[in-house]
C-alpha cells in the first residue's frame, strides 16, 4: 500500500508539473489539497463522443485517463485567519456539459444567447475568430471560474451530425464577451498551473485586465507573471492633449551651479532699463588701489630722472 500511494504521488507531481512542491516551498501558502479523483473509463468518453457529436482532444482525452477532472485548492494565512485563495479546477466529464447553442424562444420577453450576441456589432479577430452562440459552434464548459466567467471548449463550425476535431480554449466574461486563452487543452493547462490558480487570473488575457484586487494577489505572490501578462493588455497611446500636458524640463534650473544661485536677482529698475533697450554694463576693472593710474605712473618716472640727473652732478 505505501508504494502505491507513493506511486500515485509521484503520478500526481508529474500531473500537477510540479506545481505542489512549488506551492508547499512558497511562503504564505498553506493548506494545499489536491482532489484525488479516478480515472474515467474508456466508455464515458466514447459515449461523450457520441453524445455531443465532437471527439475529445487526444491531450484531454489523456488526461481524462489519468485523472476524471481535477481540483487544486490552496489557502494564505492573514494575521491568524486562513482564506481560501488558489483553485485550479476543471470539470470531469459527466460534467462537461454543452453551453449556449439553444435556438431562441418565440416569445421576445426571454432572449436567448445568440439573440443577444446578434445584437452585438464587435468584428471578430481575423487570427482568432471569435465563437458564436448558434449552430456554427458547439461550446463545453471547463470551469465556472466560481462565477467570475467561464472557460470553455470551443468547437468552431460545427455540422450537425458531423464530428468535429480541434477544439480551442476560450475565456467568457460576466458581460458574455470572448476573450482567447490557448490553442489546445495542454497549453490552456500549463497556462493554468503557470498562474497558480490566483482568482480570476483569466482577465490577464482581457481588454479590461486584472481586477484591482487580483492585481494584489499577483503582486504577492506571482509578480513577474503579473509583469508578463500586462504585455498582452493593450495601453491606448496618449493624445495630443496628454503630450501637450507633460512637464518640461528646465535644464538651466536643475543644473545650475552655485555661483549662479549667488548672484542676486535684478531690481526693478534694472529690469526696466533692459526692457528699453539700456546698454549693457561693461565688465568690471581694477580699482585705483591695485593699479596706479597714468598720470601717476609719469609723475614716477619724472621724479625718477630727475634723481638720478642730481646724482651725476
Amino acid at each position: 500500500m505505501p508504494e502505491e500511494d507513493t506511486r500515485y504521488k509521484r503520478l500526481f507531481e508529474q500531473l500537477t508539473l510540479g506545481v505542489l512542491k512549488t506551492l508547499d516551498k512558497r511562503p504564505g501558502i498553506t493548506g494545499v489539497v489536491f482532489d484525488q479523483k479516478p480515472p474515467a473509463e474508456t466508455t464515458e468518453l466514447i459515449g461523450w463522443d457520441q453524445r455531443c457529436s465532437c471527439f475529445l482532444p487526444d491531450d484531454l482525452k489523456c488526461f481524462y485517463l489519468t485523472n476524471n477532472g481535477m481540483k487544486l485548492t490552496w489557502k494564505t494565512k492573514v494575521g491568524d485567519t486562513l482564506i481560501p485563495l488558489g483553485k485550479m479546477e476543471i470539470n470531469p466529464i459527466s460534467s462537461l456539459n454543452r453551453f449556449g447553442g439553444i435556438v431562441g424562444n418565440s416569445s421576445p420577453a426571454m432572449p436567448s444567447l445568440a439573440d443577444l450576441e446578434a445584437e452585438s456589432e464587435e468584428e471578430d479577430d481575423p487570427i482568432h475568430p471569435k465563437p458564436h452562440f448558434d449552430q456554427r459552434a458547439r461550446i463545453f464548459e471547463l470551469d465556472s471560474c466560481d462565477g467570475h466567467g467561464k472557460v470553455c471548449l470551443v468547437y468552431k463550425c460545427a455540422k450537425p451530425g458531423v464530428p468535429t476535431h480541434n477544439p480551442e480554449v476560450w475565456f467568457m466574461d460576466r458581460s458574455l464577451q470572448w476573450h482567447f486563452l490557448a490553442e489546445s487543452f495542454t497549453s490552456y493547462y500549463r497556462l493554468m498551473l503557470t498562474h497558480l490558480g490566483l482568482p480570476q487570473w483569466q482577465y490577464a488575457f482581457t481588454d479590461m485586465g486584472l481586477p484591482p484586487q487580483a492585481k494584489q494577489w499577483f503582486n504577492v505572490f506571482a509578480p513577474e507573471r503579473l509583469q508578463l501578462d500586462s504585455n498582452f493588455v493593450t495601453q491606448p497611446a496618449p493624445s495630443d492633449s496628454q503630450e501637450s500636458q507633460v512637464i518640461q524640463l528646465d535644464v538651466g534650473k536643475v543644473f545650475r551651479g552655485k555661483s549662479d544661485k549667488k548672484k542676486p536677482a535684478p531690481t526693478a529698475s534694472q529690469a526696466g532699463a533692459a526692457k528699453q533697450g539700456a546698454p549693457q554694463r561693461k565688465g568690471a576693472v581694477s580699482s585705483a588701489k591695485s593699479q596706479p593710474s597714468s598720470s601717476s605712473r609719469g609723475a614716477s618716472l619724472i621724479s625718477q630722472a630727475l634723481s638720478k640727473s642730481a646724482s651725476q652732478r
